[in-house]
């Protein structure tokens, strides 16, 4: 069976417009400057880009490999600007490895405490991002969870801070409920008491970039 061939496009059919275009598109997909300096410098990886868009091949992401820069789902809310998340959250391209993790309770005394105190401690903490959970809590990748996690109450990912109702910050958490892995959203605010036995999982400073 022939196929129609596709000529080769010359670099100066490539105008501004298209150029402003992929540029908004990729800035919507997360993409940086240096992301961009890979693919112009090497001619290997625009074939292979070529391939998956022409349908010959295909992205397979790797397991446990999460980029802790990409966007996060929305869960119904959008995540606050940048310059509004907590400094210190986990970035760059990560390998996942529970061992390097631990979860932190902040019970100040063994008394419960608010939202906004949680809050506090989120943005001192080198904390991770939604993108994290949202690499886990794909079926394909649950097997990654530790099973310790089911006998807390909640987990939760503390670096993407999402503007919630009427302004109230939230964060994301998984909790294990009616044996299958659930999300959850925790609201910060001033008056809100966290359940006891929610916990933020952090980066020990061992293990930190």
């Amino acid at each position: 069976m022939s196929k129609k061939r596709i000529s080769s496009m010359k670099a100066s059919e490539f105008g501004c417009g298209a150029a402003h275009q992929l540029a908004i598109t990729a800035a919507k997909a997360a993409w940086e400057i240096e992301d961009f300096s890979k693919l112009t410098g090497s001619r290997k990886l625009c074939e292979e880009v070529l391939s998956c868009l022409r349908g010959v091949a295909r992205i397979v992401p790797i397991e446990g490999m999460i980029d802790c820069d990409a966007n996060p789902s929305h869960c119904g809310f959008a995540p606050l600007p940048k310059n509004q998340q907590p400094p210190f959250r986990s970035r760059g391209i990560r390998k996942w490895d529970s061992e390097k993790t631990s979860l932190t309770c902040v019970s100040l005394g063994g008394r419960k405490i608010k939202g906004e105190e949680w809050r506090e401690f989120i943005f001192k903490s080198h904390v991770f991002p939604a993108t994290v959970l949202d690499h886990l809590y794909k079926s394909e990748h649950q097997h990654l969870i530790p099973d310790d996690w089911k006998n807390v109450s909640a987990v939760v990912f503390g670096g993407t801070i999402y503007g919630g109702c009427n302004g109230v910050p939230i964060v994301r958490g998984l909790k294990w409920s009616s044996d299958r892995w659930q999300e959850v959203l925790v609201e910060l605010n001033e008056s809100r008491i966290w359940p006891e036995d929610y916990w933020i999982l952090v980066e020990p400073q061992e293990f930190r970039n």
